[in-house]
This record gives C-alpha cells, structure tokens and sequence, in this order.
C-alpha cells in the first residue's frame, strides 16, 4: 500500500469522531486487532464484502454480506486494472484526518518528559527502529495497533495468539529470529513473559541478536480496560489481573541473559 493511501492512527480518528460513515467495506485478509475499529464496522449500515484465502467462518460481528475465497495477492492483482485512479473528497477527508493526528501524536511524544516511560511511549519510539518486530498477545500487539507507524514504510511484524490467549510467545519470538535469520525486537508482556518462562532458554542459545523488551505491570493489564476492573481490588487483581511481584532480572540471570532495566 502506498504511503499516500494509508490511513494512520485510524483508530484513534475513530475513537474520536465515532459517527463516521461509509456505504461499503472491503476487507481482505483475516481479522482485525483493533476493538474499536469492530465496534465501528458494527454500528455501519453498510455492504460488506470479505475476500480471504481459506474457508473458515471469520465473521464475529455477524455482518458479512458476501465472502469471496481466493488467493488476497491474486484478488488484488486481478481488480487493480478495474479500478480508476481517482482523488475523491471522501479519501481526502480521511488523509487530512490521519495527517492531523499524526502531528498531534508526535508532538505529544516529543514534548513528553523523556524520563517518564510509559507502554504508549515504547511502542511510538520503536516505530522509529527499522528492525523486525515480534508482539506478545495482550497489551503490546494493542498498543501497537494504536501507535506503531513505522516511520520508513513497510517493517515485518510478526504475532501469534496461543491457544490460551498468551502461551508460546517467547518460543514463537525466537523461531522467527531463526527463521529471518537476522537481528530481531521482540516485546512481552510480563505474564506473557511467565507463561513461557521455559523458552527462555531458546533466547539465550539464539545465533541470531534478540532484543526482547518486557514491559512489567505486574498482571494483566489489558484486564483494566474491561468491565470486570470495577470489581473489588482484592477480588481483580488476585484472580483477574493475577498481579505478581516476580524479578525478571534473577529470570534473566537464571538463563544467563544480559539484562538492562529500563528506566526512561
């Protein structure tokens, strides 16, 4: 896709001007990260076409009106010809929305107090890396979702669910390190990091340069944003958020890694 035809920050247009609407949707490929952006498609009026490359029923929303099963590279190569280059008032409309929120977000960052590092802060500055990214499920593979734009176009991205939501995931990080056989970034969520603590061993044998960043909030913090967070402290974060006060630096010193604790 072209730099002139990408939408940035679209789901923070969205969480702002929430009655945007379109007549059509095309969607090629698999599902979607972002929350807001279903909510959004749920609440169009709209004709939905979904093209994808394998039979599985991919509709949560229950809003698809046709779907179209074949090779994405090939739809795309096949409908190009029929389509007419064209600057219209809606796309224009969009483009000046996503540039705008830009500027705002890169003001915000460059502004901000350096020392105060945040989740939001880490993954903005790693869109400015040119490396290979792995997201654990949960928060990282969110937040980026919301503020990764990499500053030179397109990157590798690479995530993987589990089947229980967060399992596998520094395993997953180091065969993709092997697999590109080049230097790879990783981010983790802290139980992300315990539900795979044996694979970190696979780190620290890699050939292959693996800079895995842990973001430790002690729990579960994607719990926050749901309902479930108005329950009573004791009650969320002992069986929702399940908070802990585990050191990864004597995890790291276990498995022989080098370690750096990161403070602004």
């Amino acid at each position: 896709v072209s730099q002139s035809r990408y939408i940035e920050y679209f789901e923070l247009i969205l969480r702002a001007l929430p009655d945007l609407c379109v007549d059509n949707i095309l969607q090629i490929g698999n599902r979607f990260v972002s929350k807001t952006l279903q909510q959004w498609i749920q609440r169009q009026n709209a004709t939905y076409l979904l093209v994808t490359d394998h039979p599985f029923r991919q509709d949560p929303l229950h809003q698809v009106s046709a779907k179209m099963e074949c090779n994405t590279d090939l739809f795309c190569q096949n409908i190009l010809p029929w389509i007419e280059p064209l600057e219209s008032d809606h796309l224009s409309y969009w483009k000046n929305l996503s540039i705008g929120t830009k500027k705002i977000v890169h003001t915000y960052f460059s502004n901000t107090d350096r020392e105060k590092l945040n989740e939001p802060s880490l993954l903005f500055s790693l869109s400015q890396m040119n490396l290979p990214l792995y997201l654990s499920s949960s928060m990282p593979v969110r937040d980026a979702d919301l503020l990764f734009y990499p500053e030179k176009g397109s990157q590798e991205i690479f995530c993987n669910r589990g089947v229980s939501g967060i399992d596998g995931n520094v395993a997953t990080a180091a065969g993709i390190a092997e697999g590109l056989q080049k230097p790879l970034a990783a981010v983790f969520g802290d139980l992300a990091a315990l539900h795979d603590l044996n694979s970190f061993i696979l780190l620290e044998k890699s050939e292959v340069p693996i800079f895995a960043t842990l973001i430790n909030n002690q729990g579960g913090g994607i719990f926050s944003f749901l309902p479930v967070a108005g329950e009573k402290k004791e009650l969320f974060e002992t069986f929702i958020a399940t908070s802990h006060n585990h050191c990864f630096s004597l995890i790291a010193k276990a498995f022989s890694i080098p370690y750096i604790k990161i403070v602004s």
